[in-house]
């Protein structure tokens, strides 16, 4: 995107936000430390299943946790990991093994959430937005599975879905009513874009952050806000090798959640540089 004469582009994207309340919920001691700890949880997971130091993780061995990882998220078995990944049935099965022997509160919370389907006929996300799933006690094994691989996945997926939608309602409601000229332009999966004009540019970054802190999980694990700046003269998008000396900051957020949804702790701004998503 080139923004119009005037304007910037500055896009807002969660890091890692569909595994932080898969951590919340699995309630896995592994998982949680790692984002209290501001771990990134597929070089992390790389470390562990592929028994290589943190710093060995190559970008092909993220990949191969990354998927791992998602995969068991969305409920994935091991064909459709294979296919994933393209390996053979055998090791992409010794992959998901190796991960549920590790990570043991994925598999206890796998078996809650189905039966908590079963017995009640939904599941929900943090903000108790539920998903009714009649069809888990179907007589048609192919139909009940999906339903299953639905419960599993929607607490996790469904709470950032909420979490961004929550942001989007309450950005838009500060941009219009507070009277500044900066837009809303479009939501993509986990990223907002934003169209800021010059005089604004210093102001918008602080006021998305606060509004995508208001509504917090009830886990522990930090959610980073990762914002990146796209200048009209090019349309490139600078983060990573950004020219501060020109003003135009990268930024990086820490988003803390607490048990309590209404103690909100308002987190310090860093300017850590993220090397991953």
């Amino acid at each position: 995107f080139i923004a119009e004469e005037g304007y910037n582009m500055l896009s807002a994207d969660y890091s890692q936000v569909e595994p932080i309340p898969f951590a919340h919920f699995s309630v896995d001691d592994a998982l949680s430390e790692a984002f209290t700890k501001g771990q990134d949880i597929h070089s992390r997971i790389a470390s562990e299943l592929l028994a290589v130091a943190g710093e060995d993780v190559r970008p092909d061995m993220r990949r191969i946790a990354k998927a791992i990882n998602f995969g068991i998220i969305y409920g994935m078995g091991a064909r459709k990991l294979a296919d994933e990944l393209n390996i053979d049935n055998k090791t992409a099965k010794e992959y998901i093994e190796s991960y549920y022997n590790r990570y043991k509160g994925v598999v206890k919370f796998r078996e809650s959430i189905t039966e908590h389907a079963r017995e009640k006929g939904y599941v929900t996300t943090l903000f108790n937005r539920r998903r009714y799933l009649p069809e888990i006690k179907s007589d048609n094994n192919r139909i009940k599975a999906e339903a299953e691989r639905m419960a599993i996945n929607t607490p996790n997926q469904g709470t950032a879905a909420d979490l961004i939608k929550i942001a989007m309602i309450n950005i838009h409601s500060r941009l219009k009513g507070e009277g500044y000229k900066s837009r809303m332009l479009i939501q993509v999966h986990d990223e907002l874009v934003f169209e800021v004009p010059d005089e604004e540019i210093d102001i918008m970054p602080d006021l998305i952050k606060k509004e995508m802190e208001l509504e917090k999980t009830r886990g522990q694990s930090p959610f980073k806000v990762v914002f990146i700046f796209s200048d009209r003269s090019d349309g490139k998008c600078h983060g990573e090798d950004i020219d501060h000396s020109s003003g135009i900051p990268y930024f990086s957020y820490d988003i803390r959640q607490f048990h309590d949804i209404r103690s909100i702790k308002k987190t310090a701004l860093t300017r850590e540089r993220l090397t991953s998503k």
